[in-house]
């Protein structure tokens, strides 16, 4: 047996639990990616619980993604990220629907976003550089086309946005942005909707110019906390 330390379990919550004393051992080390987990016989004696409780945990933990079965071989902690771990979260959400729910949304995407567009811009490569700017064309443009679409105008939107949050190189970061985006999208599309109604087109693309204008800057003379907080104006007041 792996010398893991537990906490026997006494409460009604057993396989949420079992779950947090999984999880823990993970993220204090005492299992890292790639070990494989004690076996359910193992777990019932550590834990103090029964089988059925620690199979019911075991799957749970694998549908979020963080740990896998090997065939003849047994359960492993998962090595790497995947965006099935943020899952519990989306779904979470989906589930809240209240305007405060809401509101604390916006505002965690918008401390994603300040802390992403500085992390950017210390990543920004020439490659980079050049596909943001054409992107942010491609969203000014969609305002131009004929027919016009409010659809394509979101799509063009989400494409800056996805560009800029792929310049950081980081599947986690990408991820996080991915899942939020994913769960304000609704609140989003009712903002273009809105702005394009309310005829504030060219507010809408100065704000993503000064995104653009501090990612190319050569220093660093715009203050992206007040330029993201200033974008997100429109996003409250459709709430």
């Amino acid at each position: 047996m792996q010398d893991l330390t537990f906490r026997k379990i006494k409460s009604s919550s057993i396989v949420e639990q079992i779950i947090d004393a999984l999880t823990n051992a993970i993220i204090n080390g005492q299992l890292k990616p790639g070990d494989k987990i004690p076996t359910e016989t193992e777990l019932m004696e550590l834990l103090g619980v029964g089988r059925n409780s620690i199979r019911e945990a075991i799957k749970m933990l694998i549908s979020y993604g963080v740990l896998e079965i090997r065939r003849a071989e047994g359960t492993f902690v998962k090595q790497g990220f995947s965006g099935i771990m943020l899952n519990p979260l989306l779904y979470g959400v989906i589930l809240s629907s209240s305007g405060s729910s809401q509101l604390a949304l916006m505002e965690l995407r918008e401390l994603i976003e300040i802390g992403l567009m500085k992390l950017a811009k210390q990543k920004l490569t020439p490659d980079s550089q050049e596909e943001l700017i054409r992107q942010y064309h491609f969203l000014a443009e969609s305002f131009e086309e004929k027919p016009f679409s409010v659809q394509a105008v979101f799509q063009a939107d989400n494409l800056f946005h996805e560009t800029i949050s792929s310049v950081c190189q980081s599947p986690i970061i990408d991820s996080m942005n991915t899942t939020v985006r994913k769960l304000t999208e609704k609140l989003r599309l009712d903002t273009v909707t809105r702005i394009i109604r309310e005829g504030k087109q060219e507010e809408f693309k100065a704000a993503h110019r000064e995104l653009l204008n501090y990612l190319i800057a050569e220093e660093t003379v715009y203050d992206i906390d007040r330029i993201v907080r200033q974008s997100y104006l429109y996003d409250m007041e459709t709430i």
